[in-house]
């Protein structure tokens, strides 16, 4: 059987070729869930961060609200107001999770801790009104959400003190607290439930990354295995007969038929002439010893066998006399 040199040489490049294909699937493969896994952890970081600052926006608000109800000071109430009005950090938390999590649980757990702080600030606002009755501030400088809250009658009754008693009771009762621990509640499970899932997908990029390691252990094997084939061919069907033709040139002996198609085909071609030579070099020795007319030993051929033949009888007598 002939095996071509380009034959082995399509072979290797085939089989390169399709083991770098092997590879770069599996990289891609495995840069994909990477890239996966990363956006995963930078919106887990964003929504970590924007749930703090929904839990920060509600506490903050509380702190000011209770700081005026208690001291009636207005600064108090200027910075509840420019948090609600223009800062909203609640509000700005909130879209920030819409952008990736709307629709989950974690959104939704998120987003009834933000309605349950916007409902607690329209009990904010009725304590300040209470307040704000009893400072004597000129109404033109209210608040607009603040001045548009109306009180109850029998809270509209009570006298300046009750009412700062009334506003202090409505920041701090029952009710109050169980609103904000169920807002802290609740964005403690949106929180539980990201890392659930964060949990979750580094398990599956784990699991991917240690299929392509394993992916990637196989595809050596078989590389590896190639490589020492090709090797194995190399030296067995080009350099081992490369060998034996110099060996054999140098002691004009006919080259044996192996290796590789192209190099039997020097070994036959090589032969060939090799064998037209030594015919030509006969019958050129033949035609100079012999007569051309009889076939006989030609007188030149003649004489040159008779002294050889009296020259062997010389060095004879020679030996023998000696």
């Amino acid at each position: 059987m002939k095996i071509r040199i380009q034959t082995i040489g399509t072979w290797n490049i085939a089989a390169t070729v399709i083991v770098a294909i092997a590879f770069t699937m599996i990289s891609r493969q495995g840069a994909e869930k990477f890239r996966m896994y990363q956006d995963k952890t930078e919106q887990y970081i964003q929504c970590e961060n924007a749930a703090k600052e929904l839990q920060e926006g509600s506490d903050y608000l509380t702190e000011q609200v209770r700081l005026y109800v208690m001291t009636g000071r207005a600064e108090y109430l200027d910075s509840y107001v420019r948090e609600v009005n223009v800062t909203k950090r609640r509000e700005a938390a909130l879209d920030e999770l819409d952008t990736y999590f709307n629709g989950t649980s974690v959104f939704a757990s998120l987003q009834e801790a933000f309605d349950s702080s916007k409902k607690l600030t329209e009990s904010e606002y009725y304590a300040m009104r209470l307040v704000l009755e009893t400072t004597g501030q000129s109404k033109a400088t209210w608040p607009g959400e603040v001045k548009n809250v109306t009180l109850a009658e029998k809270d509209r009754l009570l006298r300046e003190s009750e009412k700062v008693a009334a506003a202090q009771q409505i920041v701090t009762g029952r009710k109050y607290l169980d609103t904000k621990t169920k807002i802290k509640d609740d964005i403690s499970n949106g929180i539980s439930e990201l890392q659930v899932d964060i949990k979750k997908q580094r398990k599956e990029s784990l699991d991917v990354f240690a299929g392509i390691y394993q992916q990637v252990e196989f595809s050596i094997i078989p590389l590896v295995i190639l490589m020492l084939g090709i090797c194995i061919i190399i030296r067995k069907l080009i350099a081992k007969p490369l060998c034996c033709y110099s060996e054999c040139i140098q002691a004009e002996m006919p080259l044996p038929i192996t290796g590789v198609a192209e190099l039997q085909n020097l070994a036959e071609t090589y032969n060939r002439v090799c064998m037209e030579n030594r015919e030509n070099q006969k019958q050129l020795q033949y035609q100079a010893e012999h007569d051309a007319l009889t076939g006989l030993l030609n007188r030149g051929f003649f004489e040159k066998i008779m002294s050889d033949r009296i020259e062997k009888k010389r060095n004879l007598h020679l030996f023998l006399w000696m």
